[in-house]
């Protein structure tokens, strides 16, 4: 009686074991179970960065509407370079996942071998979601040099286009200025003393600049110098003899005449200046030509 008391205990003792290997069996299992799910927001969370490059890569573009054809080609290829990379990346994470699911159904049994295999498959998910967000830093590199080669290209551009149309105003300051060098210092019925050339009036509510003014005691000429001269233009300079009194007030009592110096005219814009008394300076070939008969006095 007493042996088969000893054998039951034996065969409860091995029970026992038997089920603590199995509970810490099930531990692992959830432990590798809690494991996955972290790897799966991980790559999930790599999906997520990846759709916001996306989006800015998207932004860029729009903003880059603008831009030469040649950067615009960089940013397609750019462009299409990131789609590439965001399905190679996503069929691999989808192949990744597909795979991690099947190893956890078949890791049931817990055994070892299984379990390492899930481990590496976590590994490779890990350095896609790595190697997709250092992909995506590369082409948004890339996009960012290519703005701001298209913005130095833009600032060129403008600085061309103003000082050619600068350079088409000198011919008028050319001549008076080497009309006063050679003594020749009369115009518009008048003849001058001194002269100044970009002339600022800097009083407040009047601020103004003046091209070209001639000096005397008892008289003031102001020539307007544009590429093309508007009807719009002719205000303007009436304009000038209202700013020129206020910021030069010494000048105030001075009789005041009027010019308007320009490569080309729109339609009637002559026939206006004429009216209201202002001169026409124009060139015309190597020679300028002032007509200043219906001058009068402001």
């Amino acid at each position: 009686m007493k042996e088969m008391d000893n054998q039951d205990n034996n065969r409860l003792a091995a029970v026992e074991a038997i089920l603590a290997d199995f509970g810490t069996g099930m531990q692992e299992l959830r432990k590798s179970q809690a494991d996955f799910r972290t790897g799966m927001q991980e790559l999930r969370d790599a999906q997520a960065e990846v759709t916001k490059s996306q989006t800015e890569t998207d932004r860029l573009i729009k903003q880059s509407q603008a831009t030469s054809d040649v950067e615009m080609q960089k940013i397609r290829e750019a462009q299409a370079e990131t789609d590439r990379l965001i399905k190679q990346y996503s069929a691999e994470a989808a192949k990744s996942q597909t795979e991690t699911d099947r190893l956890i159904k078949q890791s049931q049994a817990t055994s070892d071998v299984e379990m390492q295999k899930i481990r590496d498959a976590q590994v490779e998910t890990d350095r896609l979601i790595k190697q997709s967000r250092a992909t995506s830093d590369v082409e948004m590199q890339k996009i960012r040099e290519a703005q701001i080669e298209t913005d130095r290209l833009i600032n060129v551009v403008s600085g061309q286009v103003g000082g050619w149309n600068n350079s088409h105003g000198l011919f008028a300051e050319e001549y008076f200025v080497n009309s006063f060098k050679n003594g020749c210092q009369t115009f518009f019925g008048e003849t001058f003393d001194d002269y100044e050339n970009r002339l600022k009036g800097i009083e407040p509510g009047f601020k103004d600049e003046y091209d070209f003014v001639f000096f005397n005691c008892t008289s003031i000429g102001i020539v307007e110098v544009k590429f093309k001269a508007r009807l719009s233009d002719i205000y303007k300079v009436i304009k000038k003899v209202k700013t020129f009194r206020i910021n030069f007030p010494k000048y105030k009592n001075h009789r005041f005449y009027l010019g308007l110096a320009a490569l080309t005219f729109e339609d009637k814009v002559e026939e206006v200046c004429l009216a209201e008394g202002i001169a026409i300076i124009k060139q015309v070939g190597d020679t300028v030509v002032i007509n200043d008969e219906h001058m009068k006095v402001f």
